[in-house]
């Protein structure tokens, strides 16, 4: 039961050898730069639909742990949900372009081949279970993903288009909206038939 205080714990003793002071940690962003609160919107709302699936896949993940049935689904959920959540944090903290490159000497380049790898590792060993899901979906949100990329990395599109960086946000969101909803519909096409079998 205390186990989902763990978190909260490790928080507090990474604070106390901190230097940086408690209230600069505690208090909102908008708070400390006085700026508007529509600032970073998108991002927001991209923040809480990977939170979203993440909740998403591992409550499946603990429907159908240590059970029987479905039991591909239940790992197949857990990576999925531990992906989102590298996805979250890396969005929420920009790890890819702060954290990464500016504290830990890792460029940020390296660490999207390692997301790229990851994601790949990801889809090859699932690859007989996504076939059997709303697929099409999952096809989509690469493809969103994809689009946000190439415009944010081919510096001639930014250079003549003065909106490419509103694209570069639009069809982020739209993966991860996308994202979120082909594990919303896997995970109640998962559980349906479990359901109609214990009524």
């Amino acid at each position: 039961m205390f186990v989902i205080y763990i978190p909260v714990v490790v928080l507090l003793v990474i604070i106390f050898f901190s230097k940086i002071p408690f209230e600069i940690l505690a208090a909102d962003p908008l708070s400390i730069t006085k700026s508007p609160f529509y600032y970073g919107a998108i991002s927001n709302i991209g923040v809480l639909f990977w939170c979203s699936t993440a909740s998403v896949c591992f409550f499946c993940f603990a429907i159908f742990f240590n059970k029987k049935i479905k039991k591909e689904f239940s790992q197949f959920f857990l990576f999925s949900g531990s992906l989102t959540s590298l996805l979250l944090l890396d969005d929420l903290f920009l790890l890819h372009e702060e954290v990464f490159p500016k504290y830990l000497n890792v460029s940020e380049k390296c660490v999207a081949v390692i997301y790229g790898i990851i994601a790949l590792l990801y889809l090859i060993k699932f690859r007989k279970t996504i076939l059997k899901t709303e697929f099409i979906l999952l096809i989509l949100a690469f493809i969103f993903f994809g689009l946000s990329l190439i415009i944010d990395n081919i510096g001639i599109i930014t250079y003549f288009f003065k909106k490419a960086h509103l694209l570069i946000s639009i069809f982020k969101l739209l993966g991860i909206i996308t994202w979120f909803s082909y594990f919303s519909r896997t995970c109640i096409g998962v559980i349906n038939p479990v359901l109609s079998l214990l009524r």
